[in-house]
């Protein structure tokens, strides 16, 4: 998925316009989402789980990321068949 972001550069209402150098530069962000971002192992200290039902935990997670893509996926299908 690619996101395009904006930001904007504010200065000190008494800046003068000479006073403001050009600025360029390049920010690289890198964002995780999903089941990527939980901390699995703080739930399995929390919960007193074992390895394998952290490891489930895991893999449900990653289940539900699927199913939400496919019925994402579907419904769009659907739209640009019906746009046609």
């Amino acid at each position: 998925m690619r996101c395009v972001f904006c930001h904007e550069l504010h200065f000190c209402p008494d800046t003068t316009p000479s006073q403001i150098a050009p600025v360029s530069g390049i920010v690289d962000l890198d964002v995780d989402i999903g089941a990527e971002v939980v901390d699995y192992n703080a739930i399995a200290n929390q919960e007193s789980l074992s390895a394998l039902q952290t490891e489930m935990r895991k893999l449900e997670g990653i289940v539900k990321e699927v199913m939400y893509e496919m019925s994402y996926l579907k419904r769009r299908e659907m739209r640009f068949r019906d746009t046609n």
